[in-house]
């Protein structure tokens, strides 16, 4: 897979989540949303090369002395970054989505 099919299924995930939200909505959450799915993409090909060189690098000639690789680093971030941009959305979603139209609100 590739950094960018990972990209447009994270913006369609979204996108149909919002799907069911006021076009207001979508429309303010659309910029949002494709931050989602960029920083969504950055963190799979952040994931790629720390499992390609692994997440920590070990002295050959003296294994106490280890260091995190800088990946490492920046996944955190990113991820922290991503779970940001999350939560935000779902409150937006969350918040609009359009009501069905219930034939038993009627009655009550």
């Amino acid at each position: 897979m590739s950094k960018q099919k990972q990209y447009q299924l994270e913006l369609d995930k979204w996108n149909e989540l919002f799907s069911l939200t006021t076009p207001e909505t979508q429309k303010a959450a659309s910029g949002l949303i494709a931050k989602a799915a960029y920083v969504h993409s950055l963190c799979w090909e952040l994931e790629q090369a720390i499992i390609v060189s692994g997440a920590i690098k070990i002295h050959p000639e003296n294994p106490t002395m280890q260091r995190a690789i800088p990946a490492l680093k920046e996944y955190s971030r990113m991820t922290d970054n991503y779970a940001n941009i999350v939560n935000k959305l779902n409150g937006l979603r969350v918040g609009n989505v359009i009501e069905e139209d219930d034939e038993l609100g009627e009655y009550e």
